[in-house]
Formats: structure tokens, C-alpha cells, sequence
């Protein structure tokens, strides 16, 4: 058996891959569907399918070609451009076909077609290897898919049509000039030595939180840096600590320190963050009457990753006790700090609608749109039950990451039916402060009892 052959089993070896396979295969059937429509989104969605397709296939070489024990396996340096060239390929043919029934006027435009969308998918593949390969942290680039609803307002679908339909062999071209620059690039010597030992996040090591912080740390090594936490905060904390009363008060005091002593004090990366927010802000506040109010489900959606002290490997002078109050004061003070920032948000975007001009593409006017504050609750709906899942399914990270998927998109699903509902004079039945109120207390009420059935009756090593 070859090693090209063993290293392609990785595609099925394991579940949490099968499942993802799974996935790309389902995403498949739309794409299918409005090919034989001929619609111009299809297009989009193919580029789509393919860079996330190519991210998910390069962690797998990757993963690989970074263990010490690969390096000394003959050949393998040009495993990680085979194991790709074929995965790519394969899925270029599958679209090939795909696109032979797209509606044209003749055989050859099929053809064209057909070709330039299987030649176009390889960029955006190559696309996303290069991702993989450049950036350890490569699962980051995921989130920008957000911004894909702005490629309705500026007609991107239609632009995207048209290049690929009519500028098929300017398209095919590029194709073969980025193929050739892949296989330059992932056949360089030396490759393996390159990435041997190195720490590089894997395809589902967003969703587990040791990897990540083995991760940060083995980054802060390489940069020979280390976290600093102020003096005024850590003298505040400590303060606290010293004269907190009985032990779980100063166990409460403790985890708070650990979950947000740090993050305040880096006033760096706290202003980058606030900059990617303002810039997220305005660039969705164009899209929509309800796009723009994603950034109310996103942060909730990140504090899968919140700091809980429950469970440890070694012996801790907290009990079970200790650590239930903790926890739930940790998630408390989490969610109160979402809310302030989603708000913060809310606020500065209907202080600006005023000042925002209206810009005009396609012959198309774009208003800016602020954020609605009707929806402020949503993290303190989201985050217990986010953590929750997170509770039950700790040691089944890929299940876990799928069904916090579907409880996002719940939760936007019904966000978007509200404003459509709303949109067309529609009465929303079951939608009022009184009912959004008694969500929230059921979902922070099962987060309690599940939370203390874990700490009180199950194993916390």
C-alpha cells in the first residue's frame, strides 16, 4: 500500500470526518437543484462549497506532515501535493458533470461553462489549502462567510454570472495558471522539515478548548512574550479574593479573576477587536432590515469557549461545591458582559444612522440600517443553552460543535421570520416580552440543574 493510499484514508478513518463529508455531499443537492434552474446564485455557492472544501481537506495533510514520527517516512514530502492534486481534481470532474446540465443555448456553452465553473471551483480550493497551510489558526477565516450577504446588495451573483459564462476562457486560463502555481508552491523540497513539530490547529480544534490552549501557549513561546495583567485589575481581583468570605466566595472571585483579568488588561487587542466590530457593523449595516442583526447570535455563539472550572486533571482545593458557584457566576458575568457589548453596538449604530450617506450600486440605493434593539435579550437566551450543550456533550466535541450549529440557526431562522412576519404588516403569534422573559428563565433554569447535576453527582477529572 502506498502512502498516498494511507494518508487518503484520513477522508473516512474517522467519524467526526465522515460526518463532515456527510455535510459537503448534503450541500451538494441545492447546488444541483438550482443548476437545473439556472439560477446566477449558483455560481456564488459553488465557490463557497469549494473553499470551505479545500480548508477542511488541507487540515488533513497537515495534521499529518506536522507530526516528528512522518518525517522520517520516505516520500513523504510530496504526499501533501498528491493527496490534494487528487482530491481537487476529483472534485472538479464531479462539478464538470454537475454543470453539463445547466440550461444553455447549445452543447458547446455547456461545455464552456461546465469547464469554467470546474477550473474557477479550483481557485477558490487552492484558495483554501493556502489557508491552511499559511495561518495556524486557519478556522478564523470562517466567520468572514458572514459577509456573503453583501453579495446580493451589490450584485455580485450576477458580476459573478457573467465572468464565468461569458468570460469562460479568461476564466479557464486563470485556472490553469493558479494549478500551476499550486503545484510549484506545494512541491517545493523540504516542505515536511517545514511543518515537523510545529503546533497547527486541526479541522475540529476550535471546538476543543485544551488544543486551543496548548495552542496560545506554544504561540506565546515562539514570540517569547507572555500575558501581562494590569496592576489595577490584578489588585482588585486580589483584594476581593483576600478578604472574600467563606471558601466558594473566594473560589467565585478566583475563576473571575482567570476568565477576565487577562482580557482586560490587553488594551490592544481589546481596541482590534472593537475595530473589527465598527467595521462589521457598517459594512452589514448596508445589507439589510435583518442581516446587520447578527452581531446580537455571534457572541453568543463564541462563549462555547467560555472559562468554566469544572473539570481538572489534577487536585484542586475547590469541591464540588466550590466549583457549581464558580461556574455559574463565571457564565453570569459572561452573559452580563455580552449584553453590554452587543448593546454598546446597538447604541453606537442608531447614533450614527443619522450621519451615514446612502450609497448607490447597480442603480440600487442602500440605506443604512441599525442594529434593532428589540432583540438585546437574545444572548441571555443563547449563552445557557450554548452551555449546556456544551455540559452534556464536552467529550463529543464535533456533536457538539453540529448542534450548537442548529441552535444558531434556530434562533436566526426565527430572527428572520420575525422581520419578514413584521415586513409584510403580519401579526407574530406568541411573540411578546412576557413569553421571550419566561425562554430565557426555562433556559437558564435547565443550565442551573444540569450544571449542578455535573458538579454535585458526576466525574469532574
Amino acid at each position: 500500500m502506498s502512502i498516498l493510499i494511507i494518508n487518503l484514508k484520513q477522508l473516512y478513518q474517522r467519524i467526526s470526518l465522515i460526518v463532515l463529508w456527510l455535510c459537503f455531499i448534503g450541500f451538494l443537492v441545492p447546488i444541483v437543484t438550482i443548476t437545473l434552474k439556472g439560477s446566477a446564485g449558483v455560481f456564488g455557492g459553488v465557490f463557497v462549497w469549494y473553499y470551505l472544501f479545500g480548508l477542511f481537506t488541507a487540515s488533513i495533510p497537515v495534521e499529518v506532515i506536522t507530526k516528528p514520527f512522518t518525517f522520517c517516512l520516505p516520500g513523504h514530502n510530496n504526499i501533501p501535493l498528491k493527496f490534494l492534486s487528487c482530491v481537487c481534481f476529483s472534485s472538479a470532474c464531479l462539478f464538470f458533470i454537475i454543470f453539463l446540465f445547466y440550461p444553455e443555448e447549445n452543447v458547446a456553452h455547456k461545455l464552456a461553462t461546465a469547464m469554467s465553473i470546474a477550473m474557477a471551483g479550483t481557485m477558490f480550493y487552492w484558495l483554501g489549502a493556502w489557508v491552511v497551510f499559511r495561518f495556524p489558526n486557519w478556522q478564523f477565516t470562517i466567520a468572514f462567510m458572514g459577509l456573503l450577504g453583501l453579495s446580493q446588495k451589490f450584485n455580485i451573483p450576477e458580476i459573478v454570472k457573467y465572468i464565468i459564462v461569458k468570460e469562460w476562457l479568461a476564466v479557464i486560463c486563470s485556472g490553469i495558471f493558479v494549478n500551476i502555481l499550486a503545484y510549484l508552491h506545494w512541491s517545493r523540497k523540504y516542505i515536511a522539515r517545514k511543518y515537523c513539530g510545529k503546533m497547527w490547529l486541526g479541522a475540529f480544534d476550535a471546538w476543543n478548548k485544551q488544543r486551543l490552549k496548548v495552542y496560545t501557549e506554544s504561540r506565546m513561546v515562539a514570540k517569547n512574550k507572555s500575558w501581562k495583567i494590569s496592576p489595577a485589575i490584578e489588585s482588585f481581583f486580589i483584594k476581593r479574593i483576600t478578604y472574600a468570605g467563606p471558601n466558594f466566595e473566594r473560589y467565585i472571585w478566583g475563576s473571575l479573576y482567570h476568565a477576565f483579568a487577562i482580557m482586560f488588561s490587553q488594551q490592544s487587542q481589546s481596541s482590534r477587536g472593537f475595530l473589527i466590530g465598527c467595521i462589521l457593523l457598517l459594512c452589514l449595516g448596508y445589507t439589510g432590515s435583518f442581516t446587520i442583526n447578527v452581531i446580537f447570535v455571534i457572541p453568543s455563539l463564541m462563549m462555547i469557549q467560555a472559562y468554566m472550572p469544572i473539570h481538572s486533571p489534577m487536585l484542586i482545593a475547590g469541591g464540588r461545591k466550590e466549583r457549581f458557584w464558580a461556574s455559574f457566576a463565571t457564565i453570569v458575568a459572561d452573559t452580563i458582559f455580552v449584553l453590554l457589548v452587543t448593546s454598546s453596538f446597538a447604541l453606537l449604530s442608531i447614533l450614527i444612522t443619522p450621519i451615514m450617506p446612502a450609497i448607490t450600486i447597480s442603480d440600487r440605493e442602500l440605506q443604512f440600517t441599525p442594529l434593532d434593539t428589540r432583540f438585546f435579550f437574545i444572548p441571555s437566551l443563547m449563552i445557557p443553552l450554548m452551555i449546556t450543550v456544551r455540559l452534556l456533550l464536552h467529550k463529543m466535541p464535533v456533536l457538539m460543535m453540529f448542534v450548537n450549529t442548529i441552535i444558531f440557526g434556530a434562533v436566526w431562522g426565527a430572527v428572520i421570520a420575525f422581520f419578514e412576519t413584521k415586513r409584510k404588516a403580519g401579526f407574530v403569534p406568541y411573540v411578546n416580552p412576557l413569553s421571550i422573559m419566561c425562554l430565557i428563565i426555562m433556559a437558564w433554569l435547565i443550565f442551573t440543574l444540569i450544571l449542578r447535576h455535573i458538579c454535585m453527582k458526576r466525574n469532574l477529572v
